[in-house]
């Protein structure tokens, strides 16, 4: 039997498709309080997908930068991390399935609370899995890690945890970067498409079918779960400039499920569900849709899942100073233009007057179709 930890919405999304997928037993624990309350998890155990589902929050919400918000909180948090180190066993005797064993332990992100449940795991012999977390996972195994990160977890964890990685359940497996890691093996994510089971999806994650409806609208803009002043004030200007030369009612922002803020202007429609866009994407063709993010993986699943081709626009470049990339992510816009069969419909402009001209000529193509 096998563990997934979870701490995002899109994390849930794939640990349960891979369930569905792999008929594999497998028990699932939550280490953010939000996911606990976000979703239904009660009709989520019913459904059999997992032999139990815990849930283990404390350490996440103690130790987690959302919750700073000055510096009394960073205060309080270096000391709890502290004292989870202290207190190891303490706190690993709180888990809720201490008591299990496990063949596989699956992280979706290699975080502080998901590193401490794999290493208590470990000393009974479960190794070291990896699943899709977003551009984070397509990466991960090929960054190399600072000297104070390899420091931290070789003092902590005996070594570098991430390097016990065997196994990795991808959306794109192809598109992963394994570094050094060339014996780990990838395993493909199906997307789940059985009426029954993709209902039951949407009934775990609460989604409306009116909320649905606002899929219509011909440009989606991602909002990205990027908290800085500096990002937040330039989506809201991305969003008045997709409103002013798209036109306000043809333009939906899908909030990100992990945003704390809604900062876009105030005659914007926002998708508010919390609810990762793969779950939803199939309600309508995609093909004429105009995608923008910053840099969302959510851009990449309508070819990839669904092999339609929206026009996609990332305005990462635009936001270059107040927002940096590692290199080796931006490959994958590459190769998505490979994929495409018209190249012509991705964007990476890199000023707001082009972003003007791009979302003008876009809407054009759309009008002659």
């Amino acid at each position: 039997m096998n563990l997934f930890i979870c701490g995002t919405s899109y994390q849930l999304l794939n640990a349960i498709s891979i369930v569905i997928n792999t008929k594999e037993k497998a028990d699932l624990i939550i280490t953010r309080q939000s996911i606990a309350e976000s979703y239904d998890m009660n009709y989520l155990s019913s459904l059999g997908y997992f032999l139990n589902i815990y849930i283990w929050t404390e350490l996440f919400e103690k130790i987690s930068t959302e919750h700073v918000r000055s510096k009394k909180d960073v205060i309080f948090r270096i000391l709890y991390i502290a004292q989870s180190i202290v207190g190891r066993n303490k706190m690993w005797n709180s888990l809720p399935n201490k008591n299990k064993n496990y063949y596989f332990v699956f992280m979706g992100y290699v975080d502080y609370p998901s590193k401490n449940i794999y290493a208590y795991f470990k000393k009974k012999g479960s190794r070291l899995g990896l699943y899709d977390e977003g551009t984070y996972t397509y990466g991960c195994l090929d960054i190399k890690p600072s000297f104070f990160r390899k420091l931290a977890d070789k003092v902590l964890f005996g070594k570098v945890l991430i390097d016990d990685t065997e196994v990795v359940f991808l959306r794109m497996p192809e598109k992963i970067r394994l570094g050094n890691h060339i014996n780990v093996k990838l395993i493909k994510i199906n997307h789940v498409s059985m009426d029954k089971a993709r209902k039951n999806i949407l009934k775990v994650f609460n989604v409306r079918n009116d909320n649905i409806v606002l899929l219509s609208r011909s440009l989606i803009l991602f909002d990205q779960n990027l908290e800085s002043n500096e990002i937040r004030e330039a989506q809201f200007r991305i969003a008045e400039i997709c409103c002013d030369v798209v036109g306000k009612d043809n333009v939906l922002i899908k909030l990100h499920p992990a945003s704390r803020r809604i900062n876009y202007p105030m005659d914007c429609r926002i998708y508010k569900d919390r609810v990762p866009f793969e779950i939803i994407m199939d309600s309508f063709d995609m093909n004429n849709k105009i995608l923008l993010s910053i840099f969302s993986t959510a851009c990449f699943s309508p070819k990839q899942i669904m092999n339609q081709e929206p026009y996609v626009i990332f305005i990462y470049k635009i936001l270059k100073n107040c927002f940096q990339i590692d290199e080796k992510y931006l490959r994958t816009i590459d190769d998505l233009k490979k994929e495409y069969s018209d190249k012509n419909k991705i964007f990476v402009p890199c000023s707001i007057d082009e972003l003007k001209k791009v979302l003008s000529q876009i809407s054009q193509n759309i009008q002659k179709n």
